[in-house]
């Protein structure tokens, strides 16, 4: 950063970081001998004080803390896929109904607009992302026969020019609709399994003829609930507070 040392990435490098910015917690330390009804005041007005000084020691260090990973989480690559932020809009009649209280927002990630997919396509940036890092080829992944995340995955392929490959727990339809049809009009491999327990073997097995084939395949779980998933969420977080600052 601007101040000369470099971000901190791990646990241990965020813990020197608040040492670094002094945020330690106060101790204690005894106080000299007075009368009892002194003693109790002055112990009382010691504990306030104390307390108040430990609060405040624990929101410098979470400031720390939540500055320090949401920077680390802002530098991951992304795949553009659809603008950001999604807007924040104020249910004003709904806190109506209800009879007042807070105010209520509401995040719209149904107005992500890529392949319909909303709020999914948040990890997909992400994934997608680390895909191309990896130099992958093809994408595979698993769900239900009208799964969104298979949809959403099928799209990203689409859009960044690579192979991809669905597995589908269920019965392949006589007549494609909805997201079967869209994933086949977007061009990907849809392999169908009896079980969802069959998914995870079915898609090794694809990972192991695309590389046999010479290329490279790149696996994402069901639903992309990976790390990687997980910090798109937390994106969303950062963008919430920026708007609602």
């Amino acid at each position: 950063g601007d101040d000369g040392w470099a971000r901190p990435q791990t646990v241990e490098q965020i813990g020197h970081a608040a040492k670094r910015n002094k945020t330690w917690l106060c101790v204690k330390t005894p106080a000299p001998r007075r009368s009892p009804r002194s003693q109790n005041q002055s112990g009382r007005a010691s504990a306030l004080s104390a307390s108040s000084a430990v609060r405040g020691s624990w929101t410098s260090l979470a400031s720390t803390i939540i500055a320090v990973v949401f920077g680390a989480l802002a530098s991951l690559p992304s795949v553009p896929f659809a603008p950001a932020p999604t807007p924040v809009e104020e249910m004003t009649r709904l806190r109506g109904a209800l009879g007042g209280g807070p105010r209520l927002l509401v995040k719209r990630d149904d107005a992500i607009g890529f392949a319909f997919g909303g709020n999914k396509v948040r990890k997909m940036r992400l994934v997608a992302a680390d895909a191309l890092a990896r130099q992958a080829d093809t994408l595979i992944t698993c769900g239900g026969v009208q799964s969104n995340h298979a949809r959403v995955t099928a799209a990203a392929a689409a859009r960044l020019g690579l192979r991809c490959i669905l597995v589908a727990n269920g019965a392949a339809p006589a007549r494609p609709t909805a997201n079967a049809l869209l994933a086949r009009l977007l061009g990907a491999e849809i392999r169908y399994v009896p079980t969802r327990e069959a998914r995870a073997i079915e898609m090794e097995a694809a990972a192991a003829e695309e590389r046999s084939a010479g290329r490279e395949p790149y696996v994402i779980p069901v639903g992309a609930s990976t790390p990687l998933g997980g910090a798109a969420y937390v994106h969303a977080l950062t963008e919430l507070l920026e708007q609602i600052d």
